[in-house]
């Protein structure tokens, strides 16, 4: 039994934590926590790396690297306290390569949108709290049974909170 990351999955890990050292400095983090909690120059950058798609099949775009290297990115990304949706877009668009959604795979791909995912089912008409919803164009959730990409009808703003993380309440609209 192999307990200890592969040569590859190190390679991974320092490469990652060295970015988020060099590109999460304590005033970046404050700086995009009094933007909203994003920080899209960071989202580009990470997007030049492959990290949205890290979990993509090679043929839809991506790396297709496995989920214990995702975990590794996730580790570092968490340790800096990046502020970009990464976690919610690895997810997304993993479901959105599983359903064929190639076009904006690309445009995730290229820095160009985020889509998040809701990890728990909603129904229409439900006030809801998405993790990093007001940094992404759209979220992926299953509402009312059905896998579904919902988009706000208005823009949204980060409602006041304790981390000025990017949340705001919603609801799901019909």
């Amino acid at each position: 039994m192999q307990l200890q990351p592969t040569e590859d999955q190190r390679l991974i890990r320092e490469s990652f934590a060295a970015f988020f050292r060099k590109e999460c400095p304590s005033s970046r983090i404050r700086e995009a926590e009094a933007a909203g909690g994003m920080d899209t120059a960071l989202w580009v950058s990470l997007a030049g790396l492959g990290a949205p798609l890290i979990r993509v099949p090679e043929a839809s775009g991506g790396s297709e690297s496995g989920l214990l290297d995702a975990v590794f990115v996730a580790m570092e990304y968490g340790r800096y306290l990046a502020p970009v949706p990464l976690l919610e877009v690895i997810v997304a668009s993993r479901l959105l390569a599983e359903s064929g959604q190639t076009e904006l795979l690309l445009a995730i791909g290229a820095g160009e949108r985020r889509v998040g995912f809701m990890p728990t089912s909603v129904s229409t008409g439900q006030k809801v709290v998405i993790p990093n919803f007001t940094a992404c164009e759209a979220v992926i959730a299953l509402c009312d049974g059905s896998l579904q990409i919902l988009k706000p009808v208005d823009a949204v703003s980060p409602a006041a909170n304790l981390g000025r993380a990017p949340v705001t309440p919603w609801v799901i609209p019909g």
